[in-house]
């Protein structure tokens, strides 16, 4: 009989059938990208640490500037990203991780302990979104910007064991135990299923100074690497308005929307991701610069709480495309030979513009009555309003894909 729900045959016919890209993703997206981000233990190992030391705060901030430290070898798993296959370098990169888990887990010495953290940190940079990005863009072609939104929503959201685990468990070593062995379920995923669905190409080809010499590239890097500063800036000051509104309405409990910033925003960078699928990514990029101004101004006849609060769920929704849209432009302007080098160095201007835009709002949430009022708005909210233009201008100006590179158009 051909016919039934447990014949193997109609099981397999739907996978079969499924796009190569979307049979990637679901490797990345559901199995490896989900298990590792949950099983992500930065917090957790710090606390066991702190628990198991009884380091004082001086100290654990040095323990966890080691696991940072180790961090900075993302810039050889942008390399050998580059050069060959990635499911080796991303499996032992979660193992890896697991041995410095193990390290600080065993460990009754604060340099043995910081030792494990920075092992740690050297493993879970091989794991990292860089480099999941990276195997998306070299590999997907029609659903490229899908997986990336994908892994825009899996790694925007601020989920993992450290965060849930206490309410199953009492023991924090029971806890370290589970994200062990959920990375290593990752990291089994990887190095099996990954090379299945792979299809990046590493022939022989320019160099990546022969790259850069190229004007054209030159040109999308620079304006890429804008458009990731000023997209991170946006976003992380673009909270201001919000929390000047609830200040201002007496509202003291802040903790629904910092909880709902990664929740609305992964799920954004989702919906972006898939529309560019579609959509020339430029114009959704302009789309989403013109939608927060547009948020913005809404403000002004609504500048209280909880209106602000629907208005703030809105921005982070449309925010969120300037988590997935930045890397979506840049696979399209950049040549994938290099993709992760180049991306590695075009993102620091996302973090830096991250940076400042937090910075910012701390001190604008501490201190924002005591800036100069204009027009009677705060001037957090202006210059927040100003860089939101400017990330219209140049989402205006960003250049056009060669039509060979994007199914979008």
């Amino acid at each position: 009989m051909l016919i039934g729900p447990a014949n193997p045959i109609l099981v397999a016919m739907p996978l079969q059938n499924i796009h190569p890209d979307l049979k990637l993703g679901l490797v990345l997206v559901v199995a490896a990208a989900a298990l590792l981000k949950f099983a992500n233990s930065n917090v957790l190992l710090a606390f066991v640490a702190a628990q198991r030391l009884n380091i004082v705060s001086e100290s654990f901030g040095w323990h966890r500037r080691a696991g940072g430290i180790g961090g900075l070898a993302v810039v050889g798993a942008a390399i050998l990203v580059d050069r060959r296959p990635p499911h080796t370098l991303m499996a032992g990169g979660a193992v890896v991780a697991v041995l410095g888990l193990t390290i600080v887990g065993l460990s009754n010495s604060f340099v043995v302990s910081a030792l494990g953290m920075f092992v740690a940190g050297v493993g879970g940079s091989a794991v990292g979104s860089l480099v999941f990005y990276a195997v998306a863009v070299k590999s997907a072609t029609r659903y490229r910007g899908t997986l990336i939104g994908a892994l825009g929503l899996v790694f925007t959201m601020s989920l993992g064991v450290g965060d849930v685990g206490d309410w199953l468990f009492d023991s924090p070593m029971l806890l370290l135990a589970v994200s062990g062995a959920l990375t290593l379920a990752g990291a089994a995923v990887l190095f099996l299923l990954l090379p299945r669905v792979f299809a990046g190409s590493y022939e022989p080809g320019p160099t990546l100074r022969e790259t850069l010499s190229m004007p054209s590239v030159r040109r999308a890097a620079a304006w890429i690497t804008a458009a990731f500063f000023i997209a991170a800036l946006v976003k992380a000051s673009g909270y201001i308005p919000f929390f000047i509104a609830r200040s201002a309405s007496g509202v003291e409990d802040i903790t629904l929307p910092f909880q709902a910033i990664s929740i609305f925003s992964g799920i954004g960078a989702l919906l972006w991701g898939v529309a560019s699928d579609f959509y020339p990514a430029r114009r959704l990029f302009l789309l989403a610069a013109l939608l927060i101004l547009a948020v913005l101004a809404a403000f002004w006849p609504f500048f209280g709480y909880p209106a602000s609060a629907v208005e703030y769920l809105a921005f982070l929704l449309i925010s969120g495309g300037l988590i997935s849209l930045p890397w979506v432009l840049m696979a399209e302007l950049l040549p994938p030979r290099h993709f992760a080098k180049m991306a590695l160095g075009i993102s620091v201007g996302g973090y830096l513009g991250a940076g400042l835009g937090t910075n910012f709002l701390a001190t604008v949430m501490f201190f924002w009555s005591d800036y100069v009022v204009f027009w009677g708005a705060d001037l957090g909210f202006w210059l927040v309003l100003v860089a939101s233009i400017i990330l219209a201008i140049v989402a205006s100006r960003m250049p056009r894909p060669p039509a060979t590179e994007t199914p979008a158009g």
